[in-house]
């Protein structure tokens, strides 16, 4: 137990940075919203915009409210780009760093077994993920409140913005550590589950430009995550946190393997 709290500790104090900075970015674009909300033929512009150009920045979501708004202006690209980083370095910062260092030779001296530290590893990721996620969700609706006369949001969609992206980003946390299980180094490894990462935010953009190319939908995890749809309420979240949770336990039941078997040279 000791050491799933120095696991957690470690998580948790690596989640709080990041939480701060993800919260003042929000911050700034809600403050902007009342401004942008009076200026006159925006939204007009914004459909006049080529369809490549609404795909990229998301900017189907529109100015209808403010759900839509910071949907498009935040949660689009800025929050994929920010946890897309917050995921991989975690992983990192509590699994390769001690590979690196060799302290984890002192880890595997302590009498656990290595499925039971693996799993400490994976629970207080999962911690560290879904304590973002909420305190996003909850952090971004009283920015909205304090700063927003009279705002029109959906308490759910808003929540789902923040909740199903966290879970959605604990998939690539976690596919990291495969990676780094999977090679010698763990270079290579970070460098493998990046590239596969940024390879799938592509797809997710690139299958949005035609119709032609719509099935690339299908070779990413972020085709679960629109952030436009799921701020108007036309997303089938029930079905985005199925498949997130499947793969989710198909990765963790796949890590406690892989470190079982793997040679360790500390």
């Amino acid at each position: 137990m000791t050491l799933f709290n120095y696991y957690l500790k470690q998580s948790l104090s690596f989640m709080a940075s990041f939480l701060f900075g993800a919260l003042l970015y929000l911050l700034m674009i809600v403050y902007i919203y009342p401004t942008i909300e009076k200026m006159d033929g925006l939204e007009q512009m914004m459909k006049q915009m080529p369809k490549e150009l609404n795909a990229i920045f998301n900017m189907s979501a529109g100015l209808k409210d403010i759900n839509q708004f910071i949907a498009m202006e935040y949660y689009g690209m800025i929050f994929i780009i920010l946890m897309l980083c917050f995921s991989i370095m975690l992983a990192n910062k509590i699994y390769g760093k001690a590979i690196e260092n060799k302290s984890f030779a002192n880890i595997l001296n302590l009498p656990f077994t290595r499925s039971s530290i693996m799993a400490m590893i994976q629970g207080s990721t999962i911690i560290a993920h879904m304590l973002l996620g909420i305190m996003m969700a909850f952090g971004c609706i009283l920015a909205i409140n304090l700063i927003v006369d009279h705002p029109e949001y959906n308490f759910w969609n808003l929540f789902h913005l923040n909740v199903l992206g966290m879970v959605m980003f604990l998939i690539i946390s976690l596919f990291t550590l495969t990676c780094m299980l999977i090679f010698n180094e763990v270079k290579y490894g970070l460098l493998c589950a990046s590239s596969i990462a940024l390879m799938m935010y592509g797809l997710s953009i690139g299958s949005k430009l035609s119709s032609d190319v719509e099935w690339m939908k299908y070779g990413t995890i972020f085709s679960l995550y629109d952030s436009a749809k799921i701020a108007s309420g036309d997303a089938n979240v029930s079905l985005s946190y199925g498949i997130c949770i499947i793969i989710i336990i198909c990765l963790f039941i796949i890590n406690l393997v892989l470190f079982n078997r793997k040679n360790l040279s500390l």
